[in-house]
């Protein structure tokens, strides 16, 4: 039978086993509280996860799709991914959660925005950007934060989509009205933002009882 030789193996699989240490040692919340291990061990996996998609969306951006570097572009969408996701590593580092949670999560919301203004107002990618703000302020912040979150997602992006409509120049349809677009946007992210704040309720009335059920079983 085949066998591998031993310096193959080590070039192809060291390499991986590296890389699966530094994401359990990444990974990892370092926090005592119990609320604030989920929201942590949260963020360091969104963080990475955006620096990885900023640089690999830059580089296909100016690369493979040779768009135009301008002020608004994809390729300044990933800078700001990128900015975005280094001050969040290194505020989780130093264990300010909020911080960290609230800096990932505004620059979700710009990103948003942006992408509104890019794709157009009805674009596939234009809801879907908004609503991932709210399920990710629902993980990453604090559970009376989340509302707070929706009504900023959806203020913010009920004014873009109207001064788009507005700048088209041309007589409103009944889909492109104003009043229309912000039931719309209030629908498609203030009622998640409800939905998963019930969620987020009972997950941390869950998690009292179970510290509840501890510190008895430790009494006895």
């Amino acid at each position: 039978s085949f066998k591998m030789p031993l310096k193959i193996k080590r070039t192809i699989f060291y390499p991986l086993i590296f890389f699966k240490k530094f994401l359990n040692w990444w990974v990892k919340p370092r926090s005592k509280d119990h609320e604030e291990k989920f929201r942590e061990a949260t963020i360091r996996i969104v963080s990475l996860t955006y620096l990885v998609a900023s640089i690999g969306i830059f580089t296909s951006s100016l690369t493979i799709f040779e768009q135009k570097w301008t002020l608004l572009s994809f390729a300044n969408i990933s800078l700001i991914t990128l900015l975005a996701s280094g001050l969040a590593t290194i505020l989780v580092q130093k264990g300010k959660i909020d911080s960290a949670g609230w800096t990932l999560v505004s620059a979700t919301i710009v990103i948003g925005l942006l992408v509104v203004i890019l794709d157009s107002v009805w674009g596939i990618f234009a809801t879907p950007t908004m609503i991932v703000c709210i399920i990710l302020a629902s993980l990453m912040l604090r559970r009376q934060h989340i509302i707070i979150t929706g009504i900023i997602t959806w203020g913010s992006s009920s004014i873009i989509s109207i001064l788009l409509t507005i700048d088209i120049g041309r007589p409103l349809s009944y889909f492109t009205n104003p009043t229309y677009m912000i039931i719309n946007n209030f629908f498609m992210l203030m009622l998640p933002s409800v939905l998963l704040l019930r969620l987020r309720r009972e997950f941390d009335a869950r998690l009292q009882d179970m510290r509840f059920m501890i510190n008895i079983a430790k009494e006895e």
